[in-house]
């Protein structure tokens, strides 16, 4: 598993100089949603006041119909995120962008051209590019989710908030997952003992 920590994550982002790009990524890396669920976000989905992202869909690639927008798989996909207000920021600054561009209905997918909505190779191809450019280390973007919960974990967040966060079905895939990153929390613990 590749993951960024968060110095790595600033270093790629002050490079993506797209509005939309960057509020791809920044909402891939600040709350571990699946790529799917974001291209699924509509304007309804994000409450600004509450500071929360209404996860209820999910985009998929089918064979012969193009990209169709379903219910999420399981029953713990469907979640609330709470957001922090940096990622607000970021929000706010891309529906000005975006209501100065385009019309857009509040079922239209958050990220879509003209009702159209973003490929998800574009994303991999514009992810790889900035990659590139910021000069950091090659980590496919689906790593991105991996890197908020690295975040999290470093953090000192427990399993089951990291659980219902990611919309996990089970905590043991939380924990085979992620696992082994909690050595070094077990480190952190260790030395927060000697401190006291």
């Amino acid at each position: 598993m590749q993951y960024w920590t968060l110095n790595e994550f600033n270093d790629f982002i002050k490079h993506v100089d797209d509005i939309t790009y960057k509020t791809i990524f920044w909402l891939l890396f600040y709350t571990g949603m699946r790529k799917g669920e974001l291209l699924a976000l509509t304007i309804d989905d994000i409450d600004l006041e509450n500071k929360t992202i209404n996860i209820n869909k999910t985009c998929s690639y089918v064979t012969g119909k193009g990209y169709i927008v379903t219910t999420p798989k399981t029953l713990e996909s469907k979640r609330i995120i709470y957001i922090n207000d940096k990622t607000i920021d970021v929000i706010k600054e891309y529906l000005k962008y975006i209501s100065n561009q385009y019309e857009f209905k509040k079922d239209t997918p958050l990220f879509s051209i003209n009702g159209a909505l973003i490929p998800k190779e574009t994303l991999r191809r514009n992810f790889k590019y900035y990659q590139r450019l910021a000069g950091v280390k090659d980590i496919r973007l689906h790593d991105l989710r991996h890197s908020h919960v690295a975040l999290l974990i470093n953090l000192g967040q427990d399993p089951l908030t990291i659980k219902k966060r990611l919309g996990h079905s089970d905590i043991t895939i939380t924990l085979n997952t992620y696992g082994h990153l909690y050595d070094d929390a077990q480190k952190k613990l260790a030395n927060k003992l000697d401190e006291i």
